[in-house]
C-alpha cells in the first residue's frame, strides 16, 4: 500500500547545494527504485530547521503531492529523500503543515540508487 501511495505524485523537484533543478529523466528512473522497494520502519525525525540546513548539501529530491496523504498516521503533503550513490535504503521526511516535521518513512529498495544520482549529476552538469 505504501508503495502505491508514494507514487502517486505530481513533480519531483532536484535539489543540488540547496539549488533547484529540472532534470529530465528523473520521475522514470525513481520509478524503476519504487519498483522492487518496500516499507520499513526509520528511526528519523525530522526537525525542519535542520533539514533546511542540510538540504543546502548534495543531491535532494522532493516529491510534490497535489493533496494531502496519511499513511499510519502520519500526514504529509510532500516527501523529501537525501540522496547519495550505492544506497538501498532511503529516508522520506515528511513534510506537512509548511514544514518538515516528525517521524520519517523508510524505503528498503532493491536496487541502487547510483543510476539515478548519475543521471542527476550528469543532468545538471549537462543543462538537461
Amino acid at each position: 500500500m505504501f508503495n502505491e501511495l508514494i507514487d502517486n505524485f505530481n513533480k519531483i523537484v532536484v535539489y543540488k547545494d540547496g539549488k533547484e533543478y529540472e532534470v529530465d529523466g528523473v520521475k522514470e528512473l525513481f520509478l524503476e527504485l519504487l519498483d522492487s522497494s518496500y516499507f520499513t520502519s526509520s528511526l528519523a525525525i525530522a526537525e525542519h530547521n535542520v533539514i533546511e540546513e542540510q538540504k543546502q548539501k548534495g543531491i535532494w529530491l522532493e516529491i510534490e503531492y497535489a493533496e494531502e496523504k496519511k499513511y499510519r498516521d502520519s500526514r504529509f503533503e510532500k516527501l523529501l529523500i537525501p540522496l547519495k550513490p550505492k544506497y538501498d535504503y532511503i529516508n522520506l521526511y515528511r513534510y506537512y503543515d509548511r514544514e518538515y516535521q516528525g517521524r520519517c518513512f523508510g524505503l528498503t529498495l532493491g536496487i541502487k540508487t547510483t543510476a539515478l544520482y548519475n543521471h542527476i549529476i550528469g543532468g545538471i552538469a549537462s543543462g538537461k
